[in-house]
């Protein structure tokens, strides 16, 4: 049940995120006051009542059409693209003197001290003092 409830969560946080920085479009296609079509990410299908186009020898009389497409760009967090900057030479410095020493104090060329340590010397023999005696 706990890995269950682990694995849910964990999976609908990262949608949350997915979604929270995803930039998306959605476009409505409106026929007078009515709204026909909603398309999220491609063209809204019109509905067919739009202006015919004349040939060109014939007069156009320019008229008002009824239908009217309406986008809505619906932007994500941008907190990730801030986040990116262009790392400037002093910047540069920093991070390769940070890496150099950070490498170097864990040499492991250097001799342990204790790995010749002699134990101490024993004071009592403990198989006497706790008569402790195998054959």
């Amino acid at each position: 049940m706990k890995k269950f409830f682990n694995k849910t969560i964990s999976l609908a946080l990262s949608l949350i995120v997915l979604f929270s920085t995803v930039s998306f479009t959605v476009d409505k296609h409106f026929c007078g006051e009515h709204l026909m079509d909603v398309a999220v990410f491609s063209a809204a299908e019109n509905c067919g009542m739009e202006m015919i186009q004349k040939t060109s020898h014939e007069v156009q009389v320019k008229k008002k059409s009824c239908c009217r497409n309406e986008f809505q760009i619906v932007e994500g967090n941008s907190l990730e693209q801030q986040a990116i900057q262009k790392m400037e030479f002093p910047q540069l410095y920093f991070v390769v003197a940070f890496i150099s020493l950070f490498t170097e104090s864990f040499d492991n060329s250097i001799e342990q001290s204790y790995c010749y340590y002699d134990p101490p010397l024993v004071k009592k023999d403990i198989t006497v003092l706790f008569e402790n005696f195998r054959i």
